[in-house]
């Protein structure tokens, strides 16, 4: 239908439009996100209506997206990914088995994108650690960017994940479903 038509047309831009927006800060996730939902909302495209927007998002998802986002930000434009991302590297993991090392921070990658479901800092505090562990031991780096990018896509934990919290609000499901279903990833 046109309006099938129009819903995938904007599901593959905006991501698209997102990845020049690490060079262009113009393009920046926030600006993209902003644009694409007004353009959702003009006439002709009706993909939202005013109405359909409140009824079926609630602030508090609203208000409690932006505070995560902002203390990811915050966390790591202050230095604090860089420190505990030392921390990690100088507790004595690199004496131990490389496979081993990475299966750690994946641990606590899961575990702080669990309370702190800010995709972008938890990449940008074990990327390269991840990746330097990869090197020094001769792995691929793709190991790691496969890693992260399923830990951070998905976690299931607590209903604090944005993905999660706008299917929440439906009312489909409860925490104790949520808890009971990232239990296995």
């Amino acid at each position: 239908s046109p309006q099938d038509k129009k819903a995938v047309f904007f599901i593959v831009v905006l991501p698209a439009l997102r990845v020049p927006g690490n060079w262009t800060p113009v393009l920046n996730v926030t600006v993209v996100s902003v644009l694409g939902m007004a353009l959702m909302f003009l006439p002709g495209v009706d993909l939202l209506s005013w109405n359909d927007f409140q009824r079926d998002v609630s602030w508090n998802i609203v208000l409690m997206m932006g505070a995560v986002i902002s203390l990811g930000d915050v966390v790591s434009r202050t230095g604090g990914t860089a420190f505990i991302a030392e921390f990690f590297l100088n507790s004595g993991v690199d004496r131990l088995n490389p496979y081993l090392v990475l299966l750690l921070m994946g641990a606590f990658a899961y575990y702080l994108h669990t309370v702190l479901p800010v995709g972008p800092a938890i990449m940008a505090l074990f990327y390269l650690p991840m990746m330097g562990v990869c090197q020094a031991a001769g792995i691929s780096v793709a190991i790691p960017t496969l890693m992260l990018s399923f830990i951070l896509s998905g976690n299931y934990l607590l209903p604090v994940n944005p993905n999660l919290m706008i299917t929440y609000s439906t009312g489909y499901y409860s925490p104790k479903d949520v808890f009971l279903s990232g239990i296995v990833p």
